[in-house]
């Protein structure tokens, strides 16, 4: 929530064997995030199941951190099935670059809170 304002809330249901997390979000949605792989600081990788959304159908994600010359290289990788509502096929384009805004935000505020520490 500190870092990504599309989050308005966020539980951790669970934490071994892995990790899962419900998040509640901005746009009536709600998903609860089931970590596959949870290599920290290596790699994570999560799909969402129970979403309840008006536009997303089914999602997952992966991230890795490698060092590079004393620099940590974060690689985010996201898959978002968007419904296949006459509507949602209109508005694809834009919500896929809303979308698209929303994490390179996102991202650049954990990257903020992180140098913080």
């Amino acid at each position: 929530m500190k870092w990504d304002h599309a989050v308005l809330e966020a539980s951790v249901l669970q934490t071994t064997p892995n990790r899962i997390v419900k998040l509640k979000l901005k746009g009536a949605t709600t998903m609860t995030f089931i970590y596959k792989l949870d290599e920290r600081p290596g790699k994570t990788t999560l799909v969402a199941k129970e979403i309840t959304s008006p536009f997303i159908e089914s999602a997952g994600g992966s991230w890795s951190y490698e060092e590079r010359n004393g620099v940590t290289q974060w690689t985010q990788t996201n898959t978002i099935i968007f419904k296949a509502t006459p509507i949602l096929r209109l508005l694809l384009l834009v919500y896929k670059l809303l979308f698209s805004i929303q994490t390179k935000q996102a991202m650049k505020n954990a990257r903020r809170e992180m140098e913080k520490q």
